[in-house]
C-alpha cells in the first residue's frame, strides 16, 4: 500500500510519501502563505522524490486536524482536488494523533501509558485528547490505539484542575502549562508539532476512509467567529 500523507494543522505543512517498505517525507514553514504556497511546495516534493501521483499513490491520507481555520480549509480543498482529478481514495485520521504517536516512537517506554496531548488553541483554551498505545510497532493496528477521550476543548483553568495519575504522560506546546504540571509532580514534555504526516502513516490502519469527498470537513472542534456570531442571533449556516 502506498500512500501520501498531508497534514496542514498547524504552522508547519508536512508531506510524507510510503512507497513500499520505505517512508520519505519533507516539512515546510508555512505560517500565513499555504495558499499560496501549498502547490508548489507539493510539486517541489513531489518531484524531487520521483513520484507521481496517478502512477506510485494508492490513497490519500488527511490529517483533519484540529487546528487553524484557513489552514485546515486549504488543506482540505487541495487533498480533495488530488483525489477527484487523480481518482484516489482520502483516508482521514486526527492530527494530533499523529503528534501524540511522535512522542511514543521516541519513547517507546510511554507504551500502555495514558498520553494526555495538550495544544494551545488560543482565547485561553486548549485541544486534548488521551489515548494509550498497546504496542509500538512500525504501523500501529487498530486494537492498539486505544483513545480514552476523544479530542476536545477545554479552558486552560479547567485542564490544570483535572486529575492526572502520576504514571500518565503530558504532551504539551505550552511552556507555562508544562512547569506547572511538573510543579504538580507529573511526568510533561514538549509536544514537537513537526512531523505528523509521516507519523500519520505509522497510523495509516488506523483511518477512516472518506465515502464522499464532497461531504469531507476538518475537525475543527471549535467553531468558527462567523459561527458563534450567528449562533448568538438564534441564527446558523
Amino acid at each position: 500500500m502506498n500512500i501520501l500523507s498531508i497534514d496542514t494543522s498547524c504552522s508547519i505543512l508536512s508531506f510524507a510519501v510510503k512507497a513500499g517498505s520505505s517512508i520519505i517525507s519533507k516539512e515546510y514553514a508555512i505560517l500565513d502563505k499555504l495558499s499560496v504556497n501549498l502547490l508548489s511546495f507539493y510539486d517541489e516534493f513531489m518531484a524531487e522524490n520521483s513520484i507521481d501521483l496517478d502512477r506510485d499513490i494508492d490513497l490519500i491520507l488527511l490529517g483533519t486536524g484540529p487546528g487553524s481555520f484557513t489552514s485546515l480549509r486549504v488543506g482540505f480543498i487541495f487533498a480533495k482536488m488530488l483525489s477527484y482529478v487523480c481518482e484516489k481514495p482520502i483516508y482521514c485520521i486526527k492530527s494530533m494523533f499523529g503528534l501524540t504517536y511522535n512522542a511514543l516512537r521516541n519513547n517507546p517506554d510511554f507504551c500502555g501509558r495514558n498520553l494526555i496531548t495538550a495544544l494551545d488553541a488560543g482565547r485561553n483554551e486548549l485541544f486534548y485528547c488521551i489515548t494509550r498505545f498497546e504496542s509500538v510497532s512500525e504501523f500501529i493496528e487498530p486494537a492498539d490505539l486505544i483513545i480514552l477521550k476523544d479530542v476536545c476543548l477545554i479552558s486552560r483553568v479547567k485542564f490544570k484542575e483535572l486529575d492526572f495519575l502520576h504514571d500518565d504522560i503530558i504532551l504539551t506546546d505550552t511552556p507555562a502549562m508544562g512547569e506547572i504540571l511538573k510543579n504538580r509532580g507529573l511526568t510533561a514534555i514538549e509536544a514537537k508539532s513537526g512531523g505528523r504526516a509521516e507519523s500519520m502513516i505509522h497510523l495509516y490502519k488506523t483511518a477512516r476512509k472518506s465515502e464522499n469527498i464532497l461531504l469531507l470537513e476538518p475537525d475543527y472542534i471549535r467553531k468558527s467567529d462567523a459561527e458563534a456570531n450567528l449562533e448568538r442571533r438564534g441564527l446558523s449556516l
